[in-house]
């Protein structure tokens, strides 16, 4: 049986290292943010919880991460994600670091319409990216 942080990793890391390729088109780099951003992962031993947005944490992670690793060196870095262009909640979220408390009070709706959306707009992503991937995501052991 798997551990969380294996289902996490099978799960979501297509997308953050989508995301670590745009942030900073250097592959080698890419992977290294990938791999500080599991380590990461495991090191607060995140988990699935129904209760949280784990999507939106572990895109905040990545960033974050990508942000001190890029700032440390002379690598350029790209902070505009073409993967969120189209879902208007999650680049709020992220990019302007808006909370999901503001959003609903600025829009007027609840948490938990809030949150349908954002379930909504990571369908769109995954769609998206579905008919669009063309990255290979290497195992994280071959990584570390």
């Amino acid at each position: 049986m798997k551990t969380d942080f294996e289902n996490i990793y099978d799960r979501y890391s297509p997308m953050l290292y989508g995301i670590a390729l745009q942030l900073c088109p250097a592959t080698k780099k890419a992977e290294e943010i990938l791999v500080l951003t599991f380590k990461k992962i495991e090191k607060q031993n995140l988990s699935f919880d129904n209760n949280k947005p784990l999507s939106i944490i572990l895109i905040k992670l990545i960033i974050e991460t990508a942000q001190d690793e890029l700032s440390r060196g002379k690598t350029r870095c790209n902070f505009k994600i073409k993967l969120f262009e189209n879902t208007p909640l999650i680049h709020q979220l992220l990019v302007q670091q808006n909370s999901v408390a503001n959003y609903c009070i600025d829009n007027n709706i609840s948490r938990h319409q809030a949150l349908l959306n954002i379930r909504d707009e990571f369908k769109l992503i995954r769609k998206s990216s579905r008919k669009n991937n063309k990255i290979e995501i290497k195992p994280l052991m071959q990584l570390i």
